[in-house]
């Protein structure tokens, strides 16, 4: 059974990721006539936690009803679709980057390709790096390579294990000792010669939280016990009452903040104390 409403949801978010990343050349009203300028819930973490659900739903049936190596190999069969899609991209901003150098143009959202046309692509194809807007998709396949794993601790039993680790991975990534780490690489690289950024804006350690919490769901549904009856009780229509208050508050909130409405300087400080990148708190409860 197909899902068409969840297919339906990751074009929404894919569609309007776009439109924020083209409005942030063209910044024109119309492009800020969406969501994503009222809250701190945004396009890329419903996709990915949408992403983790479907994922959990397709491959978890099948893990169920077939076995656990047709599992694995339907997994590696959609992560070298993706692959083959990323090193796609790669290669056409790397071609772009070499053609325009040779008519005297050079982007500045090609800069990283032209500055070093080897290194940069070849640790963007290791996914250890990413030119600007291509976050998604090496995250996706870092997720996609772990889901095996996940799925066969789900069907064992051991799923309180699993989102234990995964909220223990999100608690480490707000350590921010992972940027340490990628900060020691990335000079060790330019001490030999390759001045290249590492990472992928999004901490993968952080970001896992929405994917895995996300399977997690969809594979209950693949074994048909995701039950939700209990929001019929009568304290869930209070505590919806709860949230929707929340979300008034969280989106005038957001505008607070990046529309400097109190002090320019009790903005800067807010958000120097959260990590979009590392899926910071605030945006966690927001989504959830």
């Amino acid at each position: 059974m197909r899902y068409h409403i969840l297919d339906g949801f990751r074009g929404f978010f894919l569609i309007f990721m776009v439109i924020i990343h083209l409005n942030v050349e063209l910044d024109v009203i119309l492009g800020k006539l969406n969501h994503h300028y009222f809250g701190w819930v945004e396009d890329a973490q419903g996709f990915v936690f949408i992403s983790g659900l479907v994922v959990g739903i397709v491959y978890g049936k099948t893990l169920i009803r077939k076995s656990a190596s047709k599992m694995r190999s339907n997994i590696f069969k959609r992560c070298r679709t993706t692959f083959s899609h990323q090193a796609f991209l790669i290669f056409t901003f790397l071609s772009a980057a070499v053609l325009l150098g040779w008519f005297g143009f050079q982007p500045e959202i090609l800069g990283e390709y032209t500055d070093q046309p080897v290194a940069f692509p070849l640790a963007s194809l290791l996914l250890m790096s990413g030119s600007a807007h291509m976050g998604i998709l090496p995250m996706y396949i870092w997720f996609m390579v772990l889901t095996p794993f996940a799925l066969q601790a789900m069907h064992k039993g051991n799923s309180a294990t699993l989102l234990v680790l995964v909220g223990a991975l999100w608690f480490v990534a707000q350590t921010g000792l992972g940027a340490l780490l990628f900060q020691w690489l990335e000079a060790q690289l330019s001490i030999a010669g390759y001045p290249i950024r590492l990472g992928i804006f999004f901490n993968i350690l952080g970001w896992q939280l929405l994917f895995f919490t996300g399977l997690y769901a969809g594979f209950l549904v693949a074994k048909d016990q995701l039950d939700l009856s209990f929001l019929k009780a009568r304290q869930f229509t209070y505590m919806f009452f709860v949230a929707a208050a929340l979300f008034v508050f969280l989106g005038v909130f957001d505008r607070i903040i990046f529309d400097n409405w109190f002090a320019p300087e009790y903005s800067r400080e807010f958000l120097a104390s959260v990590d979009r990148g590392n899926l910071s708190t605030i945006y966690v409860v927001s989504f959830y």
